[in-house]
């Protein structure tokens, strides 16, 4: 059972911080908000394309932050430099992007998107758009609704 920690009573001799509950609880749902999101755009977009969020992820930042190195990717996106490995090799292999050696150090290799990544890429940002704009004006449940609501929160001033 899923217990709501605003609904806990607090422990015996505690006190609870309610500004730090209501900033927990906003992290909560901006992080279910962001997962609904992505599993949706992974199911709808993504997986035609026969990319995860981490490649696509990798081959967004080598189109848009050209060239870039693996470690920056590494950094930017949080992901484990094993999936970023995976993800260049299968992006390579389909000749999405290209690796360049670094001019300073010969032993690393920048990113750089091939003119088919580059098309590959603005067609299917075009895709996730359209897909995010149905989702957010037609949601399909509650929790795509609520996942778009805190989208919408976060993104206007």
């Amino acid at each position: 059972m899923i217990v709501d920690p605003a609904s806990a009573p607090a422990a015996s001799g505690t006190r609870r911080d309610d500004a730090s509950d209501e900033l927990l609880h906003h992290v909560a749902v901006l992080c279910r908000a962001a997962n609904h999101l992505r599993r949706h755009l992974e199911h709808t977009v993504l997986r035609e394309a026969r990319l995860t969020w981490a490649s696509y992820d990798v081959l967004q930042l080598a189109a848009g932050r050209r060239p870039i190195d693996a470690r920056t990717i590494t950094e930017i996106t949080g992901l484990a430099k094993a999936t970023v490995t995976l993800a260049v090799k299968d992006l390579t292999a389909r000749q999405l992007i290209r690796r360049i050696p670094h001019a300073g150090d010969h032993r690393y290799w920048l990113l750089q998107p091939t003119a088919t990544g580059l098309q590959f890429h603005r067609d299917l940002r075009a895709r996730l758009t359209a897909a995010l704009s149905e989702l957010l004006d037609h949601p399909a449940d509650a929790a795509r609704r609520d996942a778009g609501i805190a989208l919408h929160r976060i993104s206007k001033p």
